[in-house]
């Protein structure tokens, strides 16, 4: 903030100025203006934010989180639109144009899968895609009965995928044969997971079903809820929301039913995992942080608007996005935040980060497009509700200061907790103003011995 700055050397000068000539009761009064008026700046002048690298809008609805791969990004929108972009070669200056596109006649809404050099996508017409990544080269197509709006899974040279006519398919990622498939009975319109061996899908009917993956044969089925989306597997467990407000627990061997933790609006996010904690964000406008062996409260988080997508943990730091437009950094360990990014429309992309950059998407709103964002991440981190980026090139609303609710008792209940302050940060109590104000000080009494 340079104009801290700017006005920070102001201030300093006049107090020079003026401290010398002042008499004591006045030079008092005026300190002790001067210091408050450090105090309120200094949260400002040394918290520690992203700044915007660069950023491109598009014209569709973004419908995916990006995907970053040796210095390219790819994402995809609604009107049926694959976008790459040369994230190393950016020049903000000119007319920048992406890598390559590759149009198909109907909405993808899941984000691809990336493999070897292949992406994998299905579509609202129910055809999926493999093309090349580095020059958008269909390599072959499959069709399907309904939308394929899940996410795919390549494992052991096959790509595996859900459709809303509840058919998981496998395919050859080597030239798109079919090589088995398994009804589930309820649409499939979420990421399907890979763990321990074995395949997990959530259905539209409620269900997490296990499945081996070389015959796709069903291991077990858990009913757990009204819908079940993407699921988690971590300590040999699966955890997983529904569209009912619950986070749910599943043994991943027998899928027996450990705990169900209560939110007050769906969850329609797949969670992530870290040091024992699992994390995961609802539509009530709280990312939750629960203990991952027997689901008590930890913290949870007031995003300011509903959670739609995974969170990303990166050394010891959550990235999690919001339908208020914000886009949030939070110490994992107790839920109080490091700062916050405003972007132009509701976040709902999970977001990726690669040599200190962070890529994350806005969804778009009101008939305009989605932004892809790149921010470079500071090197230092302090906790400060204070610490608000707006970049103002990008018409945006500033968000509000969070705090974070701390459960002490460990209790299931979400609405119960004490509430924790968001913490004053790390900065300097005092910064350049008042080092000049002492050392003027010290003048002054110098001079005034001297002229004793």
């Amino acid at each position: 903030m340079a104009f801290i700055g700017l006005i920070e050397k102001g201030f300093s000068l006049i107090a020079i100025l003026l401290l010398g000539i002042m008499s004591t009761t006045i030079r008092a009064m005026a300190i002790m203006a001067l210091s408050a008026f450090v105090v309120i700046l200094a949260p400002l002048s040394f918290a520690d934010t992203p700044s915007l690298e660069w950023s491109y809008h598009v014209t569709s609805y973004i419908t995916s989180s990006p995907i970053y791969d040796n210095g390219y990004v790819y994402f995809c929108t609604a009107d049926g639109t694959v976008y790459s972009l040369n994230a190393v070669y950016y020049n903000p200056e000119a007319v920048f144009a992406p890598q390559w596109t590759y149009e198909v006649p109907s909405s993808i809404m899941a984000t691809p899968a990336l493999d070897s050099g292949v992406l994998y996508f299905g579509t609202d017409d129910g055809t999926f895609y493999a093309i090349g990544s580095q020059r958008a080269t269909l390599l072959w197509k499959y069709k399907v009965t309904l939308s394929s709006d899940s996410t795919p899974l390549v494992l052991d040279g096959n790509v595996i995928f859900g459709s809303d006519d509840g058919v998981i398919h496998s395919l050859s990622t080597a030239n798109g044969n079919e090589s088995w498939n398994y009804s589930t009975g309820s649409g499939i319109s979420t990421q399907l997971l890979g763990y321990d061996s074995s395949i997990y899908v959530a259905t539209a009917g409620g269900s997490i079903i296990s499945l081996e993956p070389i015959m796709g044969q069903a291991l077990w089925s858990t009913s757990i809820g009204q819908r079940a989306f993407s699921p988690l597997g971590y300590d040999n467990n699966i955890y997983a929301g529904t569209y009912d407000g619950n986070v749910v627990a599943l043994d991943a061997m027998t899928g027996r039913t450990l705990w169900t933790f209560a939110t007050r609006g769906p969850v329609t996010s797949r969670p992530a995992a870290d040091n024992g904690t699992i994390y995961v964000g609802s539509s009530d406008g709280y990312l939750y942080a629960l203990n991952a062996s027997n689901g008590n409260l930890l913290w949870k988080f007031p995003a300011g608007g509903p959670i739609k997508a995974a969170p990303l943990i990166d050394n010891g730091v959550i990235y999690v996005g919001s339908g208020n437009k914000a886009l949030y950094a939070i110490d994992a360990a107790n839920g109080l935040p490091y700062w916050t990014f405003t972007a132009d429309s509701a976040v709902y992309s999970t977001p990726v980060i690669m040599n200190s950059q962070l890529y994350f998407s806005s969804y778009g709103s009101n008939g305009t497009g989605g932004t892809l964002y790149d921010l470079l991440l500071p090197n230092n981190l302090t906790l400060s509700a204070q610490a608000i980026v707006t970049p103002t090139a990008i018409p945006s609303a500033t968000a509000p200061a969070p705090t974070a609710t701390v459960n002490t008792a460990a209790s299931t209940n979400p609405t119960q907790g004490p509430s924790a302050s968001s913490g004053t940060g790390s900065w300097c109590p005092l910064p350049g103003l008042a080092t000049v104000m002492i050392a003027s000080i010290g003048i002054f009494s110098l001079r005034k011995k001297q002229g004793k």
